[in-house]
């Protein structure tokens, strides 16, 4: 993963105090990406980001990237998966790529296809687009919503980041406690989105971009996916199939060695039988724990042993009440699910 953090003002410039903020939050940050890190300036924003390389391990592809013939710049965190397939139609066409990453890929797209662009984009992501020359910036979300994306937004200015609690480093943004969200909470164990624990706090809903006007201070969401616009679900087992083994295929593409975290569910090992099945020898995870309820160690064995994969095995310690600071504090929102607990003891 990636860390994305921003701030745009509508009249006055971007003061010292602000940049100083940015530069602590992102290295705060840092277990977000610690490939690298930067800052994109102009005198109305500031764009942040925190690296973790994953396609085009370059310097060619480092954050926040801009085309300044374009105008374009973005600050990204995820994956497109089908960024070939987008960079070769683009190419086709006549833009010239100076990288190798699926980031810049977004940015041609945009120039291509305007806000159609996000129709095309098949992946995980969460990002923020500045179009200079049309003065609007763009915020958009994936959508399976897997990757996050909190905003704020008064009459004079808008942050985002990747990070609930980044907004704590802004004192001047109301951070009033959303009363009817706590209460959702704790009948749902979690806070339906766009609501937040905090009111004035919003998270991107899934498949939407959150387009802003710089020269009214206007924003617009609006959906670019939804389950009514999607092809027929598939109907037979061997559909099924197809798509399970190109949806794993897509994700085994990086620059990167990947890794699977193989319980002894039943979603793991199918993972890593498809992983199998499309050629790669990954390597697997499996965290065993003293707790006998906890540990399916056995079983993730038997998954490994039957694909000939290498399995590493991770003590994943005790739950201890240092372990509870730690998951509350990457946990960015009230969980309730304990799965939160032995997954960050594994990690």
């Amino acid at each position: 993963m990636c860390g994305i953090v921003g701030l745009f003002v509508r009249e006055d410039t971007v003061l010292p105090v602000d940049r100083e903020r940015m530069q602590c939050l992102l290295e705060k940050l840092a277990y977000r990406g610690p490939d690298g890190t930067d800052v994109w300036s102009a005198n109305r924003c500031l764009l942040g980001h925190r690296r973790l390389s994953i396609i085009d391990l370059s310097s060619a592809g480092a954050q926040p990237f801009e085309i300044s013939e374009m105008g374009l710049v973005i600050t990204f965190n995820g994956e497109i998966y089908n960024f070939m397939e987008i960079r070769q139609a683009l190419a086709s066409q006549g833009y010239v790529f100076r990288s190798h990453s699926d980031t810049e890929v977004i940015l041609y797209a945009y120039h291509h296809y305007g806000m159609d662009f996000l129709e095309h984009l098949h992946g995980m992501f969460a990002f923020c687009l500045l179009d200079q020359k049309r003065n609007i910036a763009i915020l958009a979300r994936d959508p399976a919503g897997e990757k996050p994306l909190y905003y704020y937004m008064d009459s004079g200015r808008l942050v985002f980041s990747s990070e609930i609690k980044t907004f704590h480093a802004f004192p001047e943004i109301d951070l009033t406690i959303d009363v009817e969200s706590v209460k959702a909470f704790f009948a749902l164990q979690y806070i339906p989105g766009p609501h937040t624990v905090y009111r004035h706090i919003r998270k991107l809903p899934a498949g939407h971009a959150l387009e802003i006007s710089l020269d009214h201070w206007q924003a617009r969401e609006r959906p670019f996916w939804s389950f009514e616009n999607t092809q027929l679900a598939p109907s037979t087992p061997e559909e099924i199939d197809t798509l399970l083994s190109e949806s794993v295929r897509y994700r085994l593409i990086a620059d990167v060695e990947v890794g699977l975290l193989l319980s002894g569910g039943i979603d793991s090992a199918l993972l890593a039988s498809y992983a199998y099945k499309n050629g790669s020898k990954l390597r697997v995870f499996t965290a065993r724990f003293e707790e006998e309820k906890l540990d399916e160690l056995q079983y993730a064995q038997q998954v490994a042993d039957y694909l000939g994969l290498q399995q590493i095995v991770i003590t994943g310690g005790q739950i201890t009440p240092e372990a509870f600071d730690k998951v509350i504090l990457h946990g960015v929102e009230l969980l309730g699910g304990p799965a939160c607990i032995p997954t960050f003891l594994q990690l």
